[in-house]
């Protein structure tokens, strides 16, 4: 009975942790997409990472972070360390950048330091021998950087769903609680609003083309 409840409030927290920062969609989707563009016109010998395949793959794995990584027949028989990626571990693993503090970032079943995500992605690039398999992880690497760029996951501030008192840290059940009184909005999820803006990729990659030494600076 207390396995069949504990899946049951696990299957309400996928429900309801459809926000993170940035969102996969409106946010690292667009970010990696540019910054894969620029990449592509610094060094435009390296064929290998101009194709669609390669960039595909980087995506994949950018986007797996949040999103779990789908089911493939070939994946499953050929990765290592696709765990990295599982969508199961996802509420126990955040994204919050904190190696000051990584020592005391467990609180029960949760990892709130991204540290231990970190090092995984990179033990399962160094595991996986073929390219195409390492992009995943490569891209994973990305999720994580991009993170830092989000206020609350380098304060670190929770934003997430509410449901987080009853498996999580205990001591965030005031908060949860502060920000559910407010009204309706918190009722299942605590929003960081910055979430939901859409990056201006135009100008990013504008400003990064004109720069002519940003091609030497990645070298």
């Amino acid at each position: 009975m207390k396995k069949m409840s504990f899946l049951l409030l696990i299957l309400i927290v996928f429900q309801t942790m459809n926000i993170f920062a940035y969102e996969p969609e409106i946010g690292h989707r667009a970010i990696v997409t540019t910054a894969l563009k620029v990449y592509s016109q610094c060094f435009e010998n390296q064929n290998f990472y101009r194709s669609d395949d390669a960039q595909k793959r980087v995506l994949q794995g950018d986007l797996s972070m949040d999103l779990g990584l789908e089911f493939n027949y070939k994946d499953r028989l050929s990765l290592k360390g696709e765990g990295v990626f599982s969508k199961l571990i996802r509420p126990f693993n955040w994204h919050f950048y904190n190696p000051e503090r990584a020592a005391y970032s467990k609180v029960g079943k949760v990892e709130q330091s991204h540290i231990r995500l970190w090092n995984d992605l990179i033990d399962g690039f160094d595991k996986n021998k073929e390219d195409y398999n390492k992009l995943l992880f490569v891209g994973g690497i990305i999720h994580l950087t991009e993170d830092l760029t989000v206020p609350a996951h380098v304060v670190p501030v929770y934003h997430g769903p509410t449901q987080i008192e009853f498996f999580g840290p205990t001591r965030l059940k005031p908060l949860v609680d502060y920000m559910q009184e407010k009204g309706s909005e918190y009722s299942s999820k605590i929003p960081d609003k910055i979430d939901s803006i859409t990056p201006d990729t135009n100008r990013l990659e504008s400003e990064l083309l004109k720069d002519k030494t940003i091609c030497s600076k990645v070298e």
